[in-house]
């Protein structure tokens, strides 16, 4: 799983989590640091991480405040890439 701490980093331009089973408690991690002012996140690679609707809701509330990110890597197997699209 992704460490709590990773919200603190606000200067991480890119993050690759393919196949990584992140899982509902990584996905939270994922969207308090792109929900922290001043992140600089502008590349978020989500591939094969079984991500469903409910993760997937998590980071799309995340992406509301986030104008940086430009390219999400989400995998068409990965049932929650509908819900962020």
């Amino acid at each position: 799983s992704l460490p709590t701490s990773l919200k603190n980093y606000t200067s991480l331009e890119e993050l690759y989590l393919h196949n990584n089973k992140i899982g509902r408690e990584g996905c939270i991690s994922i969207a308090q640091l792109l929900e922290k002012e001043g992140s600089r996140l502008n590349y978020l690679e989500l591939a094969s991480n079984d991500l469903g609707d409910e993760e997937a809701e998590i980071l799309v509330n995340s992406l509301k405040s986030l104008s940086e990110l430009t390219i999400m890597g989400l995998d068409r197997w990965d049932s929650g890439h509908l819900a962020i699209c």
